[in-house]
């Protein structure tokens, strides 16, 4: 028996893969558009916008 893959379309928003990812306890997810794979986002490459997000809002309140 196989286990459905997990994907999403490119008009995902990012703010939805967290939730996805840790649903489906899966480490990365396919990102589709028009049926044609276009990408891949993975936990990293979350964490990456999450602390990029951050360090920004920090700047911001500092100045």
């Amino acid at each position: 028996m196989t286990t459905p893959v997990i994907s999403v379309k490119d008009t995902t928003p990012v703010g939805a893969l967290i939730p996805l990812l840790a649903d489906h306890g899966v480490q990365a997810v396919p990102i589709n558009a028009d049926e044609r794979l276009v990408g891949v986002v993975t936990r990293s490459d979350l964490l990456a916008v999450l602390a990029e997000h951050i360090a920004r809002n920090d700047r911001a309140f500092s100045d």
